[in-house]
């Protein structure tokens, strides 16, 4: 058999063992501590945020009602490629309008 030494000491190594298990499992087994911590979200990939955004809309500004047109997004500015073709600032004021140029 045994001695109590020795059951003592097998003891403090299953304990020990446990211990660093348990831990590398809090460590490794948790998502991360972000907005978006996985791919797809969560676990499940619904992609699903856990933010409720706008509940309602309310737009800065709205340029104009010409009709559907194509948009570009550039640094500095949005341009619509008209015609006419013009660009507007970020803050909604007219950039700049070319009323002679037709594509």
């Amino acid at each position: 058999m045994f001695s109590t030494s020795r059951t003592i000491e097998i003891l403090g190594i299953a304990v020990l063992a446990i211990a660093l298990a348990v831990q590398a499992t809090a460590v490794y087994g948790q998502p991360a501590v972000t907005p978006w911590p996985m791919w797809g979200q969560n676990a499940q990939r619904t992609g699903e945020c856990p933010v409720n955004g706008p509940q309602k809309g309310d737009p800065m500004w709205v340029a104009g009602t010409e009709g559907a047109q194509e948009i570009a997004i550039g640094e500095k500015a949005i341009y619509v490629l008209g015609p006419p073709l013009y660009a507007i600032n970020f803050d909604g004021s007219l950039r700049w309008r070319d009323q002679h140029r037709q594509r």
